[in-house]
Protein backbone atom coordinates (compact mmCIF):
# COMPACT_ATOMS: atom_id res chain seq x y z
CA UNK A 1 0.00 0.00 0.00
CA UNK A 2 1.43 3.63 -0.99
CA UNK A 3 1.41 6.17 1.74
CA UNK A 4 -0.92 8.95 0.15
CA UNK A 5 1.65 11.72 1.77
CA UNK A 6 4.44 10.29 -0.16
CA UNK A 7 2.18 10.48 -3.58
CA UNK A 8 1.57 14.26 -2.64
CA UNK A 9 5.21 15.26 -2.33
CA UNK A 10 6.34 13.50 -5.24
CA UNK A 11 3.23 15.31 -7.16
CA UNK A 12 3.97 18.67 -5.96
CA UNK A 13 8.18 18.12 -7.03
CA UNK A 14 6.79 17.09 -10.76
CA UNK A 15 4.43 20.66 -11.48
CA UNK A 16 7.99 22.46 -9.77
CA UNK A 17 10.37 20.83 -12.63
CA UNK A 18 7.51 22.44 -15.61
CA UNK A 19 7.29 26.07 -13.54
CA UNK A 20 9.91 27.99 -14.95
CA UNK A 21 11.34 30.74 -12.40
CA UNK A 22 11.57 34.16 -14.05
CA UNK A 23 14.94 35.21 -12.37
CA UNK A 24 16.04 32.66 -14.45
CA UNK A 25 15.27 34.06 -18.01
CA UNK A 26 14.68 37.85 -17.12
CA UNK A 27 17.87 39.43 -18.89
CA UNK A 28 16.50 37.58 -22.05
CA UNK A 29 13.63 39.81 -22.29
CA UNK A 30 13.51 43.36 -23.72
CA UNK A 31 10.71 46.46 -23.93
CA UNK A 32 10.64 49.39 -25.42
CA UNK A 33 7.78 52.06 -25.44
CA UNK A 34 6.37 51.73 -28.86
CA UNK A 35 3.26 54.30 -28.48
CA UNK A 36 1.43 56.88 -26.53
CA UNK A 37 -1.87 57.59 -27.08
CA UNK A 38 -4.66 60.21 -25.12
CA UNK A 39 -7.55 59.07 -23.86
CA UNK A 40 -10.75 60.00 -21.48
CA UNK A 41 -10.53 63.44 -22.98
CA UNK A 42 -6.95 63.87 -22.62
CA UNK A 43 -6.54 63.02 -18.71
CA UNK A 44 -5.03 59.57 -19.41
CA UNK A 45 -2.56 58.20 -21.98
CA UNK A 46 -2.51 54.62 -22.96
CA UNK A 47 1.15 53.40 -23.00
CA UNK A 48 2.04 50.42 -25.23
CA UNK A 49 5.24 48.69 -24.80
CA UNK A 50 6.63 45.58 -26.71
CA UNK A 51 7.98 43.11 -25.11
CA UNK A 52 10.54 40.77 -26.79
CA UNK A 53 10.42 37.32 -25.37
CA UNK A 54 13.96 36.10 -26.17
CA UNK A 55 13.64 32.64 -24.65
CA UNK A 56 12.27 29.35 -25.89
CA UNK A 57 9.46 29.23 -23.50
CA UNK A 58 5.75 30.49 -23.24
CA UNK A 59 5.29 32.91 -20.30
CA UNK A 60 1.89 34.56 -19.07
CA UNK A 61 0.53 36.70 -16.37
CA UNK A 62 2.75 39.81 -16.49
CA UNK A 63 3.67 41.49 -13.28
CA UNK A 64 5.14 44.84 -13.82
CA UNK A 65 5.91 48.45 -12.22
CA UNK A 66 5.93 51.74 -14.44
CA UNK A 67 7.77 54.68 -13.26
CA UNK A 68 7.04 58.59 -14.42
CA UNK A 69 10.08 60.29 -13.96
CA UNK A 70 11.42 64.32 -14.03
CA UNK A 71 14.90 64.17 -13.52
CA UNK A 72 15.36 62.34 -10.32
CA UNK A 73 11.40 63.44 -9.17
CA UNK A 74 9.45 60.12 -9.18
CA UNK A 75 6.22 61.44 -10.99
CA UNK A 76 3.87 58.80 -11.06
CA UNK A 77 4.71 55.12 -9.94
CA UNK A 78 2.08 51.82 -10.55
CA UNK A 79 2.58 48.13 -9.80
CA UNK A 80 0.02 46.14 -11.38
CA UNK A 81 -0.43 42.17 -12.41
CA UNK A 82 -2.05 41.15 -16.08
CA UNK A 83 -3.28 38.27 -15.58
CA UNK A 84 -4.62 37.87 -18.90
CA UNK A 85 -1.52 38.36 -20.62
CA UNK A 86 0.81 36.18 -22.87
CA UNK A 87 4.26 35.83 -25.35
CA UNK A 88 4.87 32.61 -27.05
CA UNK A 89 8.23 31.65 -27.14
CA UNK A 90 10.78 33.26 -28.83
CA UNK A 91 7.83 35.76 -29.92
CA UNK A 92 6.78 39.80 -29.22
CA UNK A 93 3.72 40.53 -27.52
CA UNK A 94 2.38 44.45 -26.83
CA UNK A 95 1.75 45.32 -23.11
CA UNK A 96 -0.77 48.20 -22.76
CA UNK A 97 -1.17 50.01 -20.12
CA UNK A 98 -3.46 53.07 -18.55
CA UNK A 99 -1.58 56.11 -16.80
CA UNK A 100 -2.66 59.20 -15.92
CA UNK A 101 -1.87 62.07 -18.51
CA UNK A 102 2.05 63.47 -18.03
CA UNK A 103 4.46 65.88 -20.09
CA UNK A 104 5.73 63.90 -22.46
CA UNK A 105 9.39 64.80 -21.76
CA UNK A 106 9.08 62.71 -18.78
CA UNK A 107 11.27 59.80 -18.37
CA UNK A 108 9.21 56.45 -18.53
CA UNK A 109 10.36 53.44 -17.33
CA UNK A 110 9.28 49.83 -17.31
CA UNK A 111 10.20 46.68 -15.07
CA UNK A 112 8.72 43.27 -16.02
CA UNK A 113 9.09 41.73 -12.26
CA UNK A 114 7.99 38.26 -13.01
CA UNK A 115 5.96 36.22 -15.12
CA UNK A 116 4.50 32.63 -14.62
CA UNK A 117 5.83 30.03 -17.19
CA UNK A 118 3.25 28.39 -19.38
CA UNK A 119 3.21 24.43 -19.11
CA UNK A 120 1.32 21.32 -19.53
CA UNK A 121 -1.26 22.09 -15.99
CA UNK A 122 -2.31 25.44 -17.36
Amino acid sequence: MVDDRICGVIFLNLIGVFNADFNDYKLQFTTTLESEKFVNDGKSKVLVFKVVNSTNKDWRQVEYSIVLRDGNSIIYPKHAIDLMWKVKAQSIADLKVEMPSFESDVEVILEVSNLRGSSIFR
